[in-house]
C-alpha cells in the first residue's frame, strides 16, 4: 500500500480552491492523499478527484476554549487512527492545532504558512496579545522533531524567525494554461478587485478610491468580485457591506465561480490588502496578463516589480491608491506592457508546473 499523506485544512472549499496542485504533487510523489477539514458543500467534489475526506467539526471563527480543545481532540483521534506518514498543515490555525494534536505522532510534519492572518496585520491590543501567544506556542511546539516549514514569502518567515528546515515556495501554483491573457466584453475600461469583502483586504480603501476618482470625473468602471466571509473576524458587517454597495461607485458582481471570465473583462487588477501570504487573486490576474496595483506589504509586494508590471502603494492610503489607478487609466499602452510582464512572471515563477516540482522534491524526502 502507498503511504498516506494527510492535509489538515480549515475548510473544504479552501482545499479545493487553493491546495489541489499540492495534492496532485503528493500523488505523483507516491502517496495516497486524504483531507481533514470542515465539510460544507465540497466533499463530493473532492472525493471525485480521488481524495478521501475526513470531516471535522471546527470553524475558523470559533473562539471559546472548549471549541478549541474539542477541535484538537478530534484531530488527535484522527491522527492516531490513520497513522499518516506525512501530515501537511495548511494555514496558521491548522498548524497550531495540528502540531498540538500530533506532538507525539511519528508522522513527518509539513507546515504550510499561507499568511499570518488577523493578529499580524492589525495593531489592536487584542491582535498584539494573540500575536504574542502564537509566537510563544509555536516555539514550544517546534521542540518536536521531523518538522518542515513552507513559507510563501520571506517576510512571514522573518516575522516568525523560523529558518531551520524552512523553504520559500511562492503560492500553490496557478494554471497558466487555463488562466490566459484575453480581453472580452465591451470596450469600457475596468478596474477590478477580486477578494472576500474583509477590512484587511483593503475593501473600504478600494471603494473609497473609486468614489474619489469618480468625483473627479474619471471615466472607468470599478468592479468588486466577492462577498463578506462572516467566519472571518475582519468581514464587513451586513450593514457596512450594504452601505458601500448603495453608494453605487463600484459594481458588485458577488461571489463568482467563473473568475477567469471576470479577469478577461477587466484591464487593471487591484488588491489594497494589509498583509498576505501570496494572494491567489493576483496570481490569477498575473496569469491573465493584467497590470497590478497592490500594497507595499508582505505577500503583496512579492507580486509586483514597481513600475514594471504594476505599482505598489502604501496600505490604507486611499490617495496613493487612487493616484496609481489614475496613472494607469491615462496610459493603456503602459497597462498592456505591464500585463505582459505579469504574464511572464506567472509562467516562470508561479505556474502549477513550477510549484508542483518544488513540492514533489519535499514530499519525496519522506
Amino acid at each position: 500500500m502507498k503511504p498516506l499523506l494527510l492535509f489538515l485544512v480549515t475548510e473544504d472549499w479552501a482545499f479545493l480552491s487553493h491546495r489541489l496542485p499540492m495534492a496532485k504533487a503528493a500523488q505523483e510523489a507516491g502517496y495516497d492523499v486524504a483531507v481533514a477539514c470542515r465539510v460544507r458543500e465540497k466533499q463530493a467534489e473532492i472525493e471525485q478527484l480521488g481524495y478521501t475526506v475526513y470531516p471535522l467539526a471546527w470553524r475558523r471563527s470559533g473562539n471559546s476554549v472548549f471549541s478549541h480543545l474539542w477541535a484538537i481532540w478530534q484531530i488527535f483521534v484522527l491522527y492516531c487512527r490513520l497513522k499518516p506518514k506525512v501530515i501537511h498543515h495548511v494555514a496558521l490555525k491548522a498548524i497550531l492545532f495540528g502540531m498540538i494534536a500530533g506532538f507525539f505522532s511519528r508522522a513527518h510534519i509539513v507546515n504550510g504558512f499561507t499568511g499570518l492572518g488577523f493578529a499580524f496585520s492589525q495593531t489592536t491590543r487584542k491582535a498584539k496579545i494573540i500575536k504574542f501567544g502564537v509566537l510563544c506556542v509555536l516555539q514550544v511546539l517546534l521542540l518536536r522533531g521531523r518538522v518542515r516549514h513552507i513559507f510563501q514569502n520571506q517576510d512571514d518567515q522573518h516575522t516568525l524567525r523560523l529558518y531551520k528546515n524552512a523553504v520559500i515556495i511562492p503560492g500553490s501554483g496557478i494554471d497558466c494554461q487555463y488562466f490566459t491573457p484575453n480581453r472580452t466584453g465591451d470596450a469600457r475600461t475596468r478596474v477590478m478587485m477580486v477578494a472576500r469583502a474583509l477590512k484587511d483586504k483593503g475593501t473600504f480603501e478600494f471603494f473609497e478610491a473609486a468614489r474619489l476618482l469618480k468625483s473627479q470625473g474619471v471615466e472607468a468602471d470599478f468592479v468588486f468580485v466577492g462577498e463578506p466571509d462572516h467566519d472571518n473576524p475582519n468581514a464587513l458587517s451586513v450593514s457596512e457591506w450594504q452601505r458601500v454597495k448603495d453608494e453605487k461607485n463600484v459594481d458588485c458582481w458577488g461571489q463568482r465561480t467563473d473568475v477567469r471570465e471576470c479577469w478577461w473583462q477587466c484591464d487593471i487588477a487591484v488588491l489594497p490588502s494589509y498583509r498576505e501570504g501570496l494572494p491567489k487573486s493576483l496570481l490569477e490576474a498575473a496569469a491573465c496578463g493584467k497590470a497590478i496595483i497592490t500594497t507595499h506589504v508582505p505577500g503583496c509586494q512579492d507580486m509586483v516589480q514597481d513600475g514594471k508590471n504594476g505599482f505598489l502603494v502604501e496600505a490604507k492610503n486611499v490617495e496613493q491608491l487612487a493616484a496609481a489607478i489614475q496613472t494607469l487609466l491615462t496610459s493603456i499602452d503602459k497597462v498592456e506592457a505591464m500585463g505582459k510582464v505579469s504574464r511572464q512572471r506567472a509562467l516562470s515563477e508561479w505556474s502549477t508546473d513550477v510549484i508542483q516540482e518544488k513540492m514533489k522534491t519535499i514530499y519525496r524526502r519522506y
